[in-house]
């Protein structure tokens, strides 16, 4: 980066972009750091392969959603997973009256948001997800249908983890790895 050509700037100028240069240069060599200290964490879970398999799952976003989950076992249902991240709605239920709202926002706010990125991915990615958005989308403003997908992701990663099967683009599991590697 600081072999690109600059114009000539006064030294006022030129101090503070030699500033701004040296910032990028740590805040890169950190993220590197940081990105392969999550690739070791993640080589102890065992289910890392199948979480990484859904489009958008990187090791950031796996490691953070294996870490928050712990053993799959401690979930009976998809539900009560999505309620632990707290992406089901909230009920407030007194006599006759029924109240139903928007989603709890009970569980940890980070895999909430990682999980609502990695969403944001596999829309892109998979077609399946894509027209499922669009159909929800159809009936539901955007931020609703994105909430909605991202129970469903989780709805699928519960069930992915309890079967040990990879996520399936086409039919065929872990097809998304191996269009990117190609």
């Amino acid at each position: 980066l600081r072999t690109l050509a600059l114009p000539q700037l006064e030294e006022q100028d030129r101090l503070l972009m030699e500033q701004l240069l040296d910032q990028l240069e740590l805040f890169q060599k950190h993220y590197a750091a940081l990105y392969a200290r999550a690739a070791q964490r993640l080589s102890s879970y065992s289910d890392a392969k199948i979480a990484r398999s859904i489009p958008g799952f990187g090791p950031l976003v796996t490691l953070a959603v294996l870490s928050c989950i712990g053993q799959i076992g401690r979930f009976g249902t998809p539900d009560k997973l999505a309620s632990y991240f707290g992406l089901c709605g909230r009920i407030d239920q007194s006599g006759d009256s029924l109240t139903i709202g928007g989603i709890t926002r009970r569980g940890n706010r980070h895999v909430r948001w990682l999980i609502g990125q990695a969403v944001t991915h596999l829309i892109r990615s998979d077609p399946k997800s894509r027209r499922r958005y669009m159909k929800l989308r159809r009936k539901k403003k955007p931020k609703v249908a994105r909430v909605a997908l991202m129970r469903w992701v989780t709805t699928v990663l519960w069930r992915m983890l309890k079967q040990g099967e990879q996520y399936r683009i086409n039919g065929v599991p872990g097809n998304y790895r191996k269009q990117r590697a190609a």
